[in-house]
């Protein structure tokens, strides 16, 4: 069966990955298959994408191939891919493999991103919605220390710290660790934050491209009224690209 390790893989690289092993160890071959989606018809910046894998847990990553779009020419070492298509290449196999994306060179594309003003601390079970519009979401829920009756029915829990700072810091921890919290076969959601001194959170779509654009972020108040400010994402450009990578021994 296949597994597929990386959905819609950032442009950053490196991502979940999962462990293998496949019944194909005796042939000594298995497959892996690299799906790119993305618009060859740009200036610069072709999509070029580094797949790794591990022979064993403790063992360093090495280089399987490189991976190009086919309006590119591959040079030594690389591989086309079609367009919006999938690529496959055949591979020694070992009782234990990893693969992952190393880097992904998204080309000609910007990410949408978007801002929570915080104009004062939340209340309890005040919460955050964010949708990244490609098929997740993730709702964040504050509350009070040591209350945390029906929390986690409502969402990841942030407990409101004693500064706004604090609470903010904690609330981008947590942003980011759902987005490193892949499911068990693909990456789970598409959405990082950052800290903006004195009190705003930055959210970056992880997949380049006008996609990221209709990703929206609700708040909902709880205990008591939430009065942040929030914007629309915007500022994606040109067509996503992301790049899916997974391991298969049935062929």
């Amino acid at each position: 069966m296949g597994i597929q390790l990386l959905d819609h893989q950032t442009v950053t690289g490196l991502g979940p990955v999962d462990q293998y092993s496949p019944h194909t160890y005796r042939s000594k071959i298995t497959r892996i298959h690299v799906e790119i989606s993305g618009d060859e018809l740009i200036s610069s910046g072709d999509i070029v994408v580094v797949i790794s894998g591990k022979a064993a847990e403790g063992s360093p990553w090495y280089t399987i191939t490189q991976v190009v779009g086919n309006w590119m020419t591959p040079t030594t070492g690389q591989e086309a891919c079609n367009t919006e298509d999938s690529f496959a290449i055949e591979t020694p196999a070992f009782p234990l493999m990893k693969v992952a994306v190393d880097t992904f060179t998204s080309g000609g594309t910007t990410a949408a991103t978007n801002t929570i003003t915080f104009d004062a601390q939340p209340s309890h079970k005040d919460r955050i919605l964010i949708d990244d519009d490609f098929g997740h979401h993730l709702r964040i829920v504050f509350h009070d220390a040591g209350d945390l009756a029906d929390i986690h029915s409502l969402g990841i829990p942030v407990e409101i710290q004693s500064t706004l700072v604090n609470t903010i810091t904690e609330t981008v921890l947590a942003i980011n660790a759902y987005n490193d919290d892949a499911h068990p076969n693909y990456k789970g959601f598409h959405i990082t934050s950052s800290y903006v001194a004195p009190n705003k959170i930055i959210l970056t779509h992880d997949i380049p491209g006008t996609g990221g654009n209709s990703a929206t972020v609700t708040l909902e108040s709880g205990d008591g009224s939430f009065t942040q400010s929030i914007g629309g994402f915007s500022g994606g450009t040109g067509t996503d690209r992301y790049v899916s990578c997974w391991l298969d021994d049935n062929f």
